[in-house]
């Protein structure tokens, strides 16, 4: 019973820094960096493109596909925004976890997933060139 409010108190935290660390404005959005904006903007891309294409795909030869791929975008999409709120807080870690996000999406979240992944994997680049003093911070 105690493994059960544990989980439930950490599920908690976890939407409360989601609630305060992503903004619901478009000037709150506009004030962003430039890579933690590419991160949310690839995390929105998911989502949505992965829901257009499977629109598109649902009427095609293979549903279950198009199944698979929608429910990694939204999946791997969430927490993609997970991991922008995390990187507000602990910036390397977050980009880690933004990459493995990303890179997840490329691999299995169809096309919507891919232009999704591919945007959130260029904000984790320009993060991970300014950390190692390539780009001017």
């Amino acid at each position: 019973m105690q493994q059960g409010t544990s989980l439930e108190k950490d599920i908690d935290e976890t939407i409360n820094l989601v609630k305060q660390e992503v903004p619901t404005s478009l000037s709150g959005m506009s004030k962003l960096p430039i890579p933690l904006f590419l991160i949310l903007l690839g995390a929105g891309l998911a989502v949505l493109l992965g829901l257009l294409f499977f629109l598109v795909q649902l009427g095609g030869r293979h549903p279950l596909n198009a199944i698979v791929s929608l429910i990694v975008c939204l999946m791997f999409g969430a927490l993609l925004v997970v991991a922008f709120a995390i990187t507000r807080r602990k910036r390397t870690f977050g980009a880690v976890l933004s990459a493995v996000f990303s890179l997840v999406l490329i691999v299995a979240g169809g096309i919507g997933g891919m232009i999704g992944g591919l945007v959130g994997l260029c904000g984790v680049g320009i993060i991970f060139l300014k950390d190692f003093g390539i780009l001017d911070k």
